[in-house]
């Protein structure tokens, strides 16, 4: 509702004296965690003080740990890495791994490396995966649900392609149809693609435009609110997201 000059003067004394005031927006932000789309305009970079430009400390600490991380993580996860592969060629034949171009820091296209959970990628079919989709392989029912094809993109982000934090890497094909269609979209490629994020944790798999709108919502609130205590917060929803499976 609108704030009346003597009402705008008492919340700006109160401001002043040490008590918190928040918008409408800023706390709607605060308990779902998201940003209002309608919102979004030309200067609302600016306006609404997004963080696109990290600090520099910040950045280079994220990714000394980011790599470190998956170093460790590769190490760790090798020996189960080897039982998948070979799980794939037994039951499925070759290709291991499903290579698919993304788009990542600032429009640069990389290749993410998964483990390949589909029959044959030459069958037409929809750009998205659904929950029963028939071209699942056997063992891509097990991996896809555990998260567990995606331990490769730990190579990604020991190259520095991605981060294990930030927001999906998307792929081309698809991101030009959601510049397309969805204003601002390109703004997410402002910050390095995650492995895991808020808006993986937040709202379930996209199956089309409308839910990447609505999964830019929490992408856009990572990008304003980002810090190595939401990070931490996504690590634990993450555990949890895979473990209720």
């Amino acid at each position: 509702f609108p704030v009346t000059i003597g009402m705008g003067k008492k919340l700006a004394d109160l401001h002043l004296s040490g008590t918190r005031v928040f918008t409408a927006e800023a706390f709607a932000e605060s308990v779902f965690g998201k940003v209002l789309l309608r919102d979004v305009d030309e200067e609302w970079v600016l306006d609404r003080e997004l963080s696109l430009t990290q600090s520099e400390g910040y950045i280079r600490l994220k990714n000394i740990l980011d790599r470190g991380m998956a170093l460790v993580l590769l190490l760790l996860f090798l020996p189960l890495m080897a039982v998948i592969s070979l799980g794939i060629v037994l039951l499925d034949g070759w290709p291991i791994f499903y290579l698919q171009k993304r788009q990542g820091l600032r429009g640069e296209v990389f290749e993410v490396f998964k483990f390949r959970t589909m029959k044959n990628r030459n069958v037409q079919g929809s750009d998205y995966t659904g929950e029963k989709d028939e071209r699942v392989t056997f063992l891509g029912r097990f991996l896809r649900p555990s998260r567990l094809d995606e331990v490769p993109q730990l190579w990604n982000v020991l190259v520095g392609d991605m981060s294990l934090i930030g927001p999906r890497a998307e792929w081309v094909k698809l991101v030009k149809q959601y510049e397309r269609e969805i204003p601002f979209y390109q703004m997410r490629h402002e910050v390095r693609p995650g492995l895991t994020g808020w808006a993986q944790v937040n709202y379930p798999y996209g199956a089309n435009v409308e839910d990447t709108r609505e999964k830019l919502r929490y992408d856009f609130f990572y990008i304003r609110n980002h810090s190595f205590l939401l990070d931490f917060q996504i690590v634990l929803k993450t555990v949890y997201v895979i473990l209720a499976k």
